[in-house]
């Protein structure tokens, strides 16, 4: 054997090395990225998680708290079922520091606390509240589920791992195969495979450069010859690396979508009042203000309304707190049907709801009101076969300064002295409280 071959032969077996080296860092390189960004989107989830934590205990515990002042304890056990029957929630309890009351529903969790708490364990998350009324009752626990998450996690973690592992492995395999055959060629035909082996080292570096595009036109050798078989194995190996590139994509873009749903679907509880599937005030309070904005740049007239459902404790008193909801969701249901699109429709907290009215004068907000206030009061809502209810609402309005007033506190706060005056003025009314405006 001259030296030659035999430099050959080293060049060669060095070339497939190289070829299956950099094809483990490059498939390495890629799980750390996947990893990467599966921990920010596991961090993302468990943000979201906490603001609908902070969201869901806050709504409970006002409604604990009243009902609490009102002794009204089968509620608060009907709201506790309500709650658990959603998926990612194992189970929410209330006690008192005298453990005179204790209610729950599914998974129990008693801890005095004086302040909004967070907890984690590895398989629940638990935000806790004190309840007060005169003075500090008791604590509402809710405990969250994080069954789904980490199994996602663990899922996502295997089949990375899995699918990565094998590439590797199938790698390795094909370019120790093919180092052993080329060194054997170039024995034989060092001279011919000379620019077969230069071809060979380009797509090899194209692969370990990760551009796994197929490149057939660079191939342009006899078929026949062991040049050309040997060519067919190389080309089948990029064809796999290639296939493997292409499923490790669709399963990062596959998990990529679960992280998407479930980050809108935090994000619509975290705005939307679970009764009346309208916005909440939360949503209300960021939303009116880039409204303003809108107003203040385009000089447009901005008008609210405040409503309030009358004698709306009556109806719970005498009907129940199912009866109040089907109330809640059948008014919540003309305001959808009236508004328009670029009407802002929130509840605001109990019976109150209001109405952000951009490009509307006080006049057009009074006509708005007066015909919701009609729709209302020709409502009826059938109990049984044999009886039902009917309801009014009182309207408070106002309009918007839009060159003097920074946000709609001030609009607000007349438009509830005007929601006053109309109950006071008999209710099923609508009252005005207006400014000049330019």
């Amino acid at each position: 054997m001259s030296i030659a071959h035999k430099f050959i032969l080293v060049i060669l077996s060095v070339i497939f090395f190289i070829v299956g080296f950099f094809t483990y860092n490059s498939i390495k390189e890629q799980k750390k990225i996947l990893n990467i960004q599966l921990e920010k989107r596991v961090k993302l989830m468990r943000d979201n998680l906490t603001q609908d934590a902070t969201y869901t205990i806050t709504y409970y515990k006002h409604e604990v708290e009243n009902d609490l002042a009102s002794m009204n304890l089968s509620h608060i056990q009907t709201l506790f079922t309500q709650l658990v029957k959603r998926e990612d929630i194992d189970g929410i309890s209330l006690s008192n520091n005298l453990q005179v009351i204790q209610i729950y529903d599914g998974v129990s969790h008693n801890k005095d606390v004086d302040v909004l708490t967070f907890e984690e364990s590895q398989t629940n998350f638990i935000v806790s509240s004190p309840i007060e009324l005169s003075s500090k009752w008791g604590n509402l626990s809710i405990v969250y589920s994080l069954k789904g998450l980490n199994n996602e996690i663990k899922d996502a973690h295997k089949d990375i791992e899995k699918f990565i592992d094998k590439r590797i492995t199938d790698a390795f395999f094909l370019a120790i195969i093919f180092s052993i055959l080329f060194g054997v060629l170039s024995y034989i035909l060092a001279i011919k495979i000379t620019t077969p082996i230069l071809l060979l080292t380009k797509r090899a570096d194209q692969i370990a450069n990760g551009k796994l595009e197929d490149t057939k036109e660079n191939f342009q050798i006899n078929s026949n010859d062991e040049v050309g078989l040997l060519t067919k194995s190389f080309m089948q190996m990029s064809q796999k690396l290639q296939k493997s590139y292409s499923e490790l994509k669709t399963l990062n873009e596959t998990l990529e979508k679960k992280v998407e749903e479930r980050t809108h679907e935090l994000k619509q509880l975290s705005i939307t009042d679970p009764i009346t599937k309208l916005y909440n005030r939360r949503y209300f309070t960021t939303a009116s203000n880039d409204i303003l904005s809108i107003a203040k740049r385009q000089k447009e007239k901005l008008s609210l309304i405040i409503i309030d459902i009358d004698k709306f404790k009556n109806i719970n008193d005498t009907y129940g707190h199912k009866v109040g909801d089907d109330v809640l969701i059948e008014f919540a249901n003309i305001l959808k049907s009236t508004q328009r699109k670029s009407d802002i429709t929130c509840r605001f907290g109990g019976e109150e709801f209001v109405i952000l009215l951009p490009e509307t004068d006080i006049e057009l907000a009074t006509e708005v009101a007066q015909n919701l206030r009609k729709k209302t009061e020709n409502l009826s809502i059938n109990l049984d076969e044999s009886r039902s209810i009917k309801f009014t609402i009182s309207l408070g309005i106002s309009n918007v300064d839009i060159e003097n007033e920074k946000n709609i506190e001030l609009a607000l706060h007349r438009a509830d002295n005007a929601l006053y005056e109309a109950k006071n003025g008999g209710r099923n009314c609508v009252r005005l409280k207006s400014i000049k405006v330019a």
